[in-house]
């Protein structure tokens, strides 16, 4: 059986860079990944990217909405963002994890800019 891995996708920087498809290309090769958009401001660059039959852009959810969802049908879940810089993407991911229930309910790995130098896990 293969891990589930649930991809929260927040922001049009991570899609427009192209890092948003590399990093689902990467977790399908170690888990069956369901992708979702986090936030409204991505929904333009999935479209421009072709990858509304990819990534879930129809339910208009904030990131720690959907991650609390991803929660009850995966074993895994990542939030994929790319902030003005590697610090400021941490402390959204912060914020968005402050948000959570129960943030220790399923294990969570936050992928902050991950093209670029300082990127992190």
């Amino acid at each position: 059986m293969r891990m589930k891995i649930s991809l929260v996708i927040h922001g049009p920087e991570v899609i427009d860079s192209g890092e948003a498809e590399i990093v689902l290309e990467k977790l399908s090769c170690i888990g069956e990944v369901e992708a979702q958009l986090g936030g409204a401001m991505g929904k333009t660059a999935v479209l421009d990217a072709g990858l509304e039959n990819v990534i879930n852009i129809s339910r208009h959810l904030k990131p720690s909405a959907c991650i609390e969802s991803f929660f009850e049908t995966s074993d895994l879940v990542c939030l994929l963002n790319r902030g003005k810089t590697p610090e400021t993407g941490m402390i959204f991911g912060a914020k968005v994890a402050s948000r959570l229930k129960d943030p220790e309910k399923k294990p969570l790995i936050q992928i902050e800019s991950p093209g670029c130098t300082g990127g992190k896990l």
